[in-house]
């Protein structure tokens, strides 16, 4: 017999194993036996999954443990009853993630990738079930715990799957959106994997072309319908995909209206995917046929594939497409106006989906509920009804319009991206070539002057030469950190200078001089009453400029760190700055503790507060988000706001502005820390730094 790994001889020595009485690994034993019958004898499998599934218990190890809930849940998938499988899966991630917490850090990653798995699991059950809002949450939890080993491109790949998955739940889920929202991020990825990554790219456009033809958007569909059959010929591709790409680009041949087109290629993908046992597709199919059939009133044609719908149904554990096919059977019944066997549908549907339909199912829900009792004369539930469906399409055409102006704006984007890289190839190719040609000429006069005694001595001076830059670069790298620290104390020296001025100095003034003021007001006992407004509005002037120099002066002064801590210092600050600025701050500190280096803890203040005034300033942002959180090495800083946006990267480039925070970037690596910048023009922008706070 055939079997998942060992063969008949691995299985022989797992049941001896089993029988040995000394053996205090049963568990194990039996989860082993249960993976090799899995795929082989679903019967054997279950009878040793059950086992195991009985046998653990609290002295059982905790691996070995969530191992036989994890091989069960597999076993209920296969007999098609994910319902069973959901809590198993759940209690498989409740003991993985203990089993994650239990493990060092060093051997962290394989304990994250099973707990991955667990979730693809349960995510595969809910998808199963209906449940595509709790498939799309799992698959996001699994990108969640592989994200921070992103660089390791096995790992890049297996988050790319779980994006793909997540976005063709949301697709199913009609959260439209936020699917082409999912697919940009897999597709970000997935493209700097070269052939490693084709075929997820390819499943990726498929999904992201199954969107556009929900939102009506045809030919951006077939324009990613292209690029997957381009992908998909330069690599070995597997039959499921190449059916997929055929069936997408049925169903666009349906939407344009090409109808004949479209029942020709939709029939002749029937065989093809009867013969690989591909259910999904074959359900798809006649789902598609039976719509066309039923545009063009063909009641016959209907009928005889809505027959080999219901037996395909019976060998079929897909809610979604059981929902399209009582839908589609209902709307045929209502034509023939056949009310008794419409509400036997209705009965049957509700069995299968309760109220969790997807809103563009609940829409042809509530429309043929409301003819219905049309037909039946209850024109009471027939008004409810339409007024219902009515709601659900302002709703859904709220939804697609949304993915629409999305999916134009990522064209829009698409094609910016694409003429800046063209542009940057032809400069790249015409500084290349320019020192090309300047070397060539360099080496043809060197050696046509020089003879080979002089280069031999040029030579020899240039390795001194050499030597002595390494010498000196190690010094500046050396000495790099204190000069840096030197000028931010010199700049904060200055910074209380100028606050103490204020304060002493400005300040005393105007108070000196509103003292005068109240002192003359006072003496004068007949001033008339336009004097004694003007008085009062010189005083208010006066107090509104002692404000605003105690503001500066206290801004300035490292003296409110000191006293308040970074954690409330923030706070203050966001409190000045939203008054006088008017500007929304939302200011998140945690964990935050005093911070033993006093010149690490001002230079973080100080790099929030010009982030805020660039936001300000130039991005001219009414609204910021700070987030600071401490852990036990560093301290995280995220500045978001939603001002105009810059192009960071081309500013670098080209030298030009953005002096703070090229100064901000440089104090920041220097120190051992990270600093990135993701924004672009019209965009919001997000600063995200990390400063180390232990030596």
């Amino acid at each position: 017999m055939a079997n998942a790994y060992g063969g008949e001889r691995e299985i022989d020595s797992l049941k001896q194993a089993l029988a040995d009485p000394q053996n205090v690994h049963k568990v194990q034993t039996l989860n082993e036996l249960t993976w090799e019958y899995l795929y082989n004898d679903l019967g054997k499998a279950r009878l040793y999954g059950q086992q195991a599934y009985e046998l653990a218990n609290a002295d059982t190890d905790l691996q070995d443990f969530g191992d036989s809930r994890m091989r069960l849940g597999s076993i209920c998938i296969l007999e098609n009853n994910p319902h069973a499988a959901i809590p198993l899966f759940k209690e498989a991630i409740d003991i993985r993630f203990q089993l994650l917490a239990e493990t060092p850090s060093e051997e962290a990653l394989v304990a994250t990738i099973r707990l991955a798995g667990a979730y693809d699991n349960l995510a595969i059950s809910q998808d199963m079930t209906g449940d595509y809002e709790g498939s799309a949450q799992s698959n996001a939890q699994a990108v969640k715990l592989l994200y921070k080993y992103k660089d390791d491109p096995s790992i890049t790949l297996t988050i790319a799957k779980f994006l793909n998955n997540r976005a063709n739940a949301l697709q199913k889920q009609k959260e439209l959106e936020l699917a082409l929202v999912v697919c940009d991020s897999a597709q970000r990825i997935l493209k700097g994997l070269d052939k490693v990554g084709y075929v997820q790219l390819s499943r990726n456009l498929l999904i992201e072309a199954q969107i556009n033809i929900d939102i009506n958007q045809c030919d951006i569909a077939q324009v990613k319908l292209n690029e997957a059959a381009d992908l998909l010929s330069q690599i070995d591709s597997e039959e499921y995909f190449l059916l997929q790409l055929a069936l997408k680009e049925g169903i666009v041949a349906r939407c344009q209206g090409r109808v004949e087109e479209a029942i020709s290629r939709l029939s002749g993908l029937y065989p093809q995917a009867e013969e690989l046992g591909q259910m999904d597709i074959l359900l798809t199919i006649n789902s598609q046929l039976i719509e066309v059939y039923m545009l063009q009133n063909e009641s016959d044609s209907v009928r005889k594939y809505l027959s080999r719908q219901k037996d395909l149904h019976q060998e079929s554990n897909d809610p979604l497409l059981a929902a399209r096919n009582y839908l589609n059977l209902i709307e045929l019944e209502l034509r023939d106006e056949n009310t008794e066997e419409v509400q036997k549908l209705f009965l049957e549907l509700n069995d299968i989906w309760g109220n969790h339909l997807p809103i563009n199912y609940r829409n042809r829900y509530a429309t043929f509920k409301a003819k219905y009792f049309q037909l039946i004369g209850n024109y009471m539930d027939a008004y409810k009804y339409s007024k219902l469906s009515q709601s659900l399409i302002d709703t859904l055409f709220d939804h697609n319009q949304k993915a629409q102006q999305y999916g134009q704006m990522k064209v829009q984007h698409n094609h910016i991206q694409a003429e800046k890289e063209t542009q940057s190839r032809i400069d790249l190719l015409i500084m290349i070539s320019l020192s090309i040609v300047i070397a060539l000429l360099s080496l043809t006069i060197l050696f046509m002057r020089r003879s080979f005694k002089e280069r031999s001595r040029a030579l020899s001076a240039l390795n001194q030469q050499t030597r002595l830059e390494q010498k000196v670069d190690t010094l500046i790298k050396e000495n790099e950190i204190s000069s840096l620290n030197s000028l931010l104390q010199g700049q904060e020296k200055e910074r209380e200078r100028i606050g103490r001025e204020l304060h002493d100095g400005v300040g005393a003034t105007l108070s000196t001089v509103k003292l005068y003021i109240n002192g003359i007001n006072d003496q004068m006992n007949l001033v008339t009453q336009e004097k004694n407004m003007k008085i009062n509005a010189a005083n208010q002037l006066i107090d509104n400029a002692l404000q605003e120099v105690r503001s500066i002066s206290y801004n300035l002064s490292k003296g409110m760190l000191a006293k308040l801590g970074l954690k409330e210092a923030l706070y203050n600050f966001g409190q000045i700055i939203q008054s006088v600025e008017q500007a929304d701050i939302k200011i998140t500190a945690r964990n935050i503790s005093r911070i033993e280096n006093g010149e690490v803890e001002l230079m973080i203040y100080r790099n929030i507060q010009e982030l805020v005034g660039n936001a300000i300033k130039h991005g001219k942002a009414n609204k910021i988000q700070i987030a600071v959180t401490q852990f036990d090495d560093i301290i995280n800083i995220i500045v978001e706001d939603n001002g105009n946006g810059f192009d960071y990267t081309g500013i670098k480039k080209e030298k030009k502005g953005g002096i703070g925070l090229f100064n901000m970037e440089h104090t920041i690596k220097a120190m051992g820390g990270s600093f990135e910048v993701n924004s672009s023009p019209g965009m919001w922008t997000t600063v995200s730094i990390d400063v180390p706070i232990k030596d």
